[in-house]
């Protein structure tokens, strides 16, 4: 499952209704949260009962999907990827979310939704931060041991999905949804890219303070992954040019001893 919000929701909002324009605020967002919760439920109805499940409030999402697999691993490529569409849709909007994903057992019916993994989300949430979807132990440890069945842990598509920040917390990487997403036309790819980066390259100008450390951090991430993703030739034209405020490295968490020789950040940035 995952659970997000969105970053300065409550005093953006509150400005805009100061300035009796808060339907421009939150209508693209409406638009945007509709189109995420439509693409869910068409989900949904691959099954019967249906695997996809769905909550909102407000500016909280909760999302979450039931384990049919033995090992689980197929659901949670399935959330990773839903997860980070949400994120750069959202982004491109210019909402930037924070939130986490996580497993184990959840109990739910058509008004409750409850369990450890929605209160780990939870406390996930308030340490993320920046506008990341951190990841919970649980998912890591299984990361890990899908990881550990490839000869080249580099080769392991969590090792591209999941980053790791140098405060050693573990964020869904979800611009890979420029690179891994099938559904998606390349046109749609890059004008949600040219959007999301419009977008932050102006919020992060105007903020100040905390919210502008935060997103900062978000022009980091999207530079290095520009740096890691695309021909050399469009790199230029594409990096934002912030400050350097954060290095990130590729998920790797050792399993039984294993991985001692995990690839460093040089030779991510090789492969």
């Amino acid at each position: 499952m995952f659970v997000f919000d969105i970053l300065g929701f409550q005093e953006r909002t509150r400005r805009a209704e100061r300035a009796e324009n808060a339907m421009s605020y939150l209508l693209p967002l409406s638009e945007r949260m509709g189109a995420i919760i439509a693409r869910i439920n068409e989900r949904a109805g691959w099954t019967d009962p249906p695997a996809w499940h769905w909550r909102l409030f407000s500016d909280n999402v909760l999302v979450w999907h039931v384990i049919h697999s033995d090992d689980g691993d197929f659901e949670f490529a399935g959330i990773l990827a839903q997860a980070s569409w949400a994120q750069l849709e959202l982004g491109a909007a210019g909402y930037f979310i924070r939130g986490a994903v996580t497993i184990r057992q959840l109990y739910w019916d058509e008004h409750v939704v409850s369990g450890e993994p929605l209160f780990e989300a939870v406390e996930l949430e308030k340490a993320a931060r920046f506008p990341r979807l951190l990841v919970s132990s649980a998912l890591l440890e299984q990361a890990a041991l899908d990881v550990e069945s490839y000869t080249s842990p580099t080769e392991a598509p969590f090792v591209r999905d999941l980053w790791r920040s140098s405060d050693g917390n573990t964020f869904v990487s979800f611009l890979n949804t420029l690179a891994n997403e099938d559904e998606l036309l390349e046109s749609d790819k890059r004008r949600l890219h040219e959007n999301f980066r419009v977008r932050l390259a102006r919020q992060s100008a105007a903020a100040r303070g905390e919210a502008r450390l935060k997103l900062q951090w978000l022009q980091s991430y999207h530079d290095q992954w520009v740096l890691q993703n695309l021909p050399e030739v469009e790199r230029e034209s594409l990096l934002l040019g912030g400050p350097e405020s954060e290095t990130f490295t590729p998920f790797i968490m050792p399993v039984k001893g294993h991985f001692e020789d995990a690839p460093s950040a040089a030779d991510w940035n090789e492969s």
